[in-house]
């Protein structure tokens, strides 16, 4: 009986080298189903199996001691970010500005900044100024034991009183000396003055005895109205013609006797009682600087300094003033020396912008800033104002763009920082085209401009760095 061969083990399937797609040989078991299962759902969710390996390693590496990375932050929130910088990098600027704003060095920066701008400001009026010099260089005498001819003077105040000057002050110093009277003609020429006064006030220079007291500044009580001080503010820093002051302090802190160009001034506007006193807005202020520890007195505006020598008349003999009535009606005239005058000269000061200038020009400049031209700046109310506008537009350029380079290619983002570049840039010109429009047309020195270019620089410098290391910090990967 034939009987069926056996089979060899050589002979039998091989399941190990049999594929997925061919089917088992063997019975079908609850675990092969199990198996089934899970490489259908592979097959359903791509990526499935590959995220699990990744998060497989990425347990691995949590424990070896590596973070897992986070996802991206929101645009919203990449705005948000970046606008809080920019109010830190703001708030530590405006606090900088607050600490060294009384620093001594910061006003020698204002002076300076103050001396260079002088230039920007309008050199000349349409019209011919307020303030007129009247040249005393050929009047005889001029010193103390030849004081200069009173006739002369009375002569010419005369004549100014004719043609209807509104106020004269005369640049000479007729305190009395040590000995009595500076001349044994002044008690008559004072009492002239006195009667002149009452249409046309006139005011005679003193100096060499301002601390004697207001009896004595003349010699007696009765000229005390008449008397005027012509010498230069003084001032800590030792700079002494930069400032103009409405009255002297004397060593006893009085204020009693009034600077020769602020009695101008104010004679001029009681004349004129439809003109005011220049006030500034609500923004603005009038430039001081230190005096003394707790004295102030005004920045003088020198632009004027051309145009009053230009127009400085030298005729004062007779029919010379009347034969030009013009040149002195309704104005304030100042009769001192006024030709050219060399460095270091005697009664000659250094105006900021224009070299070695007389003396007189220092009254007659100090007299058209109190009265027609005061130089402004902008009051803490003013700048900070500025400063929230330039702050603004400093944080919705931040916020802008933080918004465009969300998600942004390299390249792009490279043209958003070259963007960013010529916008400070721009920002810069029109903070330097702004300050001077403030200065060429309403005379308002904006010194803190200074600083905002600082901080349009350390903008530049500072938001680039802090963007590099913020998102290490926040352990972000955008």
């Amino acid at each position: 009986m034939a009987t069926e061969p056996s089979k060899s083990p050589s002979s039998l399937p091989d399941n190990s080298s049999t594929s997925a797609d061919t089917p088992s040989l063997r019975p079908a078991t609850q675990n092969d189903s199990a198996a089934d299962e899970k490489r259908d759902g592979d097959a359903r969710v791509p990526g499935t199996a590959d995220t699990e390996k990744a998060g497989a390693g990425g347990a691995g590496g949590a424990a070896g001691g590596k973070p897992p990375p986070r996802s991206p932050i929101t645009r919203r929130a990449a705005v948000v970010r970046q606008v809080f910088v920019g109010l830190v990098i703001l708030a530590v600027l405006f606090g900088l500005q607050i600490l060294v704003e009384g620093a001594p060095f910061v006003d020698s920066t204002r002076l300076w900044t103050f001396s260079h701008l002088q230039a920007i400001l309008p050199e000349t009026t349409p019209d011919r100024l307020s303030v007129v010099v009247l040249d005393s260089t050929k009047i005889p005498g001029g010193t103390l034991a030849h004081p200069k001819d009173r006739d002369e003077l009375r002569r010419v105040i005369d004549d100014l009183k004719l043609v209807g000057a509104t106020a004269v002050g005369i640049d000479v110093d007729m305190a009395p000396t040590v000995s009595g009277w500076a001349s044994e003609k002044d008690p008559a020429f004072f009492s002239h003055c006195l009667e002149v006064s009452e249409k046309m006030p006139v005011f005679l220079g003193v100096s060499r005895g301002r601390e004697n007291g207001s009896d004595h500044w003349l010699n007696m009580p009765e000229f005390t109205s008449l008397a005027a001080y012509i010498g230069a503010a003084r001032s800590e820093d030792g700079i002494r013609f930069t400032r103009a002051q409405e009255h002297y302090e004397d060593s006893h802190g009085g204020r009693v006797l009034p600077s020769m160009a602020y009695a101008l001034a104010q004679a001029w506007y009681k004349k004129h009682p439809d003109r005011t006193l220049p006030v500034p807005g609500p923004f603005l202020s009038e430039i001081t600087e230190p005096l003394d520890e707790d004295k102030f007195g005004r920045l003088i505006n020198f632009s004027k300094v051309g145009q009053l020598n230009r127009e400085f008349m030298e005729g004062t003999g007779p029919n010379v003033i009347v034969g030009e009535p013009g040149r002195y009606r309704g104005k304030i005239v100042i009769l001192g020396r006024a030709q050219p005058v060399k460095e270091g000269a005697m009664d000659a000061f250094i105006a900021p912008g224009w070299g070695w200038q007389p003396g007189v020009l220092y009254h007659a400049s100090s007299a058209w800033t109190f009265g027609f031209e005061p130089v402004y700046e902008f009051n803490r109310t003013g700048r900070n104002v500025l400063d929230l506008m330039l702050g603004g537009v400093f944080l919705l350029a931040v916020g802008l763009r933080a918004h465009y380079t969300y998600e942004v290619a390299d390249e792009k983002k490279g043209v958003w920082k070259f963007v960013e570049q010529y916008a400070l840039l721009i920002a810069f010109l029109l903070v330097v085209v702004l300050a001077f429009v403030f200065m060429r047309f309403f005379q308002i020195m904006w010194l803190d401009a200074l600083w905002v270019g600082i901080g349009l620089l350390l903008h530049y410098i500072i938001p680039q760095q802090v963007k590099e290391f913020w998102p290490k910090l926040m352990g972000e990967n955008k």
